[in-house]
């Protein structure tokens, strides 16, 4: 059995709605993460604030 015929066995054995589930919450996750990045970088090129002061409030965004 190659490589072709394994992936083709192990992605029948799970239901569409298993992909589908898994595809949303792999995007949703990029961009969670994507807009905390822009957020830190935004908070110390526009609004001015150090490093430390972005990572803690970007930390507490991230916490809520």
């Amino acid at each position: 059995m190659n490589l072709s015929e394994k992936f083709k066995q192990f992605k029948s054995g799970f239901h569409p709605t298993f992909w589908v589930a898994n595809v949303m919450e792999l995007f949703e996750r990029l961009a969670y993460y994507g807009q905390q990045i822009v957020f830190m970088i935004y908070m110390r090129n526009d609004l001015g604030f150090s490093e430390a002061e972005a990572g803690q409030l970007s930390g507490l965004f991230g916490g809520l």
